[in-house]
């Protein structure tokens, strides 16, 4: 096993989970240029307006970075950035708890240990009081639902045609003139039809 954090079962599945969760956090707009600073930058220029406001910022930022932004701008800036660290801290938090729990209880299937993460991440959302994330959690629990009962279809649909083809999948696999990829061809064409190109 490797070094560091210990991973769910399927890594793809994982991934997907840290995209959709950093995913709901808005991209920087090609017209908000204090949300195109690297995150050292934007952290420095949080860090100015907690300690003098707004106003002094403006002239921070236009001589260090070259444009002054607007107070409206500033304003935004500071609810956006906030607003990104609280998402990224549930994140980390939902991963964490996946982790431990697999460590704790390795039986537990990818999509249980899914679930769970999806839960302390809404806990966050809810702690947050941020109702649009709320929603955002809720679409992305019935798409993951919905994708879950599409694969089981599938799953359900190719086995069936396995079986209803199964002698003439045995001649395939019994072939001895075709090596491992066209006999996956074969096998393939004589399930679905014709390959695309």
């Amino acid at each position: 096993m490797p070094a560091g954090p210990i991973l769910c079962a399927s890594a793809p599945l994982r991934l997907c989970v840290k995209r959709v969760f950093l995913g709901m956090i808005r991209k920087p707009r090609s017209d908000s240029p204090l949300r195109m600073l690297s995150a050292e930058k934007q952290g420095k220029i949080i860090e100015w307006m907690r300690s003098g406001g707004t106003g002094g910022v403006r002239g921070q930022v236009l001589a260090e970075h070259g444009f002054k932004p607007s107070e409206t701008a500033l304003g935004n800036f500071w609810r956006w950035w906030h607003m990104q660290q609280q998402f990224k801290r549930a994140t980390e938090d939902s991963e964490t708890m996946m982790n431990l729990l697999q460590q704790v209880q390795p039986e537990l299937s990818e999509r249980k240990l899914f679930d769970y993460g999806q839960r302390v991440f809404q806990l966050k959302a809810v702690q947050a009081e941020d109702p649009k994330t709320w929603v955002n959690i809720e679409r992305l629990g019935l798409d993951r639902q919905q994708l879950y009962f599409d694969r089981e279809k599938w799953e359900f649909d190719a086995a069936a045609a396995c079986l209803k083809k199964l002698p003439e999948l045995k001649l395939i696999a019994d072939d001895k003139g075709l090596n491992e990829d066209a006999k996956l061809l074969a096998v393939r064409e004589r399930l679905f039809g014709v390959t695309p190109d």
